[in-house]
């Protein structure tokens, strides 16, 4: 057992979400307060030095390996060292203990990282699939197209892309985050089109 990193002084449990926070309640109050402490820290640093925010998260997970949230933390944290294999099994963990079905996009991309191209899809296509609320829907978009795109079917993927409601005239997003994944997806498709011109340009004339 390695040695468990410090919790920053100017960290608590008390900066977690609502429902992180509520994920903690069925601990005991002195052991939900450690285990939040160490979400909380991992989150702030999973950007920064992800690699230290997965050895909080190791420890949240040692402490209290049944909370849903804590398999949350140590997937997302794993998922941002490269560890995908560790990241998938984690998010599998996540969704046996939650039901929730909102990392499904970063599961195809675990898939997709170890080269296991026909396992993504099948994921991607599951019945799963077809309950994400938009944002996550946009993301599992994206993770596909780059999937055809990989395999050589770059036109596939931006048709794939072209089906999400974004491309509709006068559609609109609405919160926050639909509106960034509206701009992840854009990107993405504006990312394959020149790719898909570029092939076009380097295609031998028949």
């Amino acid at each position: 057992m390695g040695t468990e990193p410090d919790i920053p002084d100017d960290v608590s449990w008390q900066d977690l979400d609502r429902d992180a926070r509520a994920g903690l309640r069925s601990l005991p109050k002195e052991l939900a307060e450690r285990v939040g402490g160490h979400l909380a820290a991992a989150g702030l640093l999973i950007d920064t030095d992800p690699e230290l925010a997965r050895q909080h998260a190791a420890v949240a997970r040692r402490l209290a390996s049944r909370v849903g949230v804590v398999r949350e933390a140590a997937a997302l944290t794993a998922y941002g060292c490269g560890s995908y294999d560790s990241a998938l099994a984690e998010f599998r963990a996540h969704r046996r203990l939650t039901g929730e079905q909102i990392h499904l996009p970063l599961m195809v991309d675990c898939e997709r990282a170890l080269g296991r191209r026909g396992r993504a899809l099948e994921l991607a296509a599951s019945p799963e699939a077809a309950s994400l609320p938009p944002p996550a829907a946009r993301e599992l978009r994206i993770v596909v197209a780059g999937i055809r795109a990989d395999m050589g079917q770059t036109r596939s993927g931006v048709l794939v892309l072209e089906t999400d409601p974004a491309f509709r005239p006068g559609d609109k997003p609405g919160t926050d985050d639909e509106r960034e994944s509206v701009l992840r997806l854009q990107e993405a498709h504006r990312d394959l089109v020149q790719r898909l011109a570029a092939e076009s340009e380097a295609a031998p004339e028949a």
